[in-house]
């Protein structure tokens, strides 16, 4: 269990990840392409056992507010919910980049309570919590393609992920 939390936190990072906060001058014409909500997902195989990390994420104009909710599973066939993070905060896009500005207030934790006991799931919490931390609660990534209902960005190792509109 512990390689598996290990492995979701690295996944974690990659979506985290990206580079450190700047100076993001809003435009407008990007931020309406990307208001409303986007899904990505990505798996990661350790040991035969595969993990899959999936996120929502909605961009809102009014009060360019922001959320998101990251789901983790690990598993093979069968797959078994591990941690689900939500947090929320708000957001500003250039033609290039995008900046989240996380409310460390608002981060919430739901773990499949069935797999892992009270120890892993502090430890976790708290090494997850640390990775936001380290990023300052903010995270910029790159816009690499144009927005339609889909786009492209990266993260800081250059893995790609790719975001696809929910309507």
């Amino acid at each position: 269990m512990k390689r598996i939390a290990n492995r979701i936190l690295v996944l974690f990072a990659v979506i985290l990840g990206f580079t450190v906060t700047g100076c993001v001058s809003s435009d407008p014409e990007t931020e309406q392409q990307l208001a409303g909500t986007w899904e990505t997902s990505f798996t990661e195989s350790e040991d035969g056992v595969q993990i899959v990390a999936s996120s929502t994420e909605t961009y809102s104009l009014e009060g360019h507010e922001y959320s998101c909710v990251l789901r983790y599973a690990f598993g093979y066939p069968i797959f078994e919910h591990f941690v689900t993070v939500t947090y929320s905060g708000n957001w500003k896009a250039s033609k290039k980049t995008i900046e989240v500005d996380i409310d460390k207030n608002s981060i919430d934790f739901s773990f499949n309570k069935s797999i892992t006991d009270k120890s892993d799931r502090e430890e976790f919490k708290q090494e997850m919590l640390l990775e936001l931390k380290k990023s300052g609660y903010s995270e910029e990534s790159p816009i690499l393609t144009s927005i339609t209902d889909k786009f492209e960005t990266e993260d800081e190792d250059g893995e790609r992920l790719v975001y696809t509109r929910v309507k």
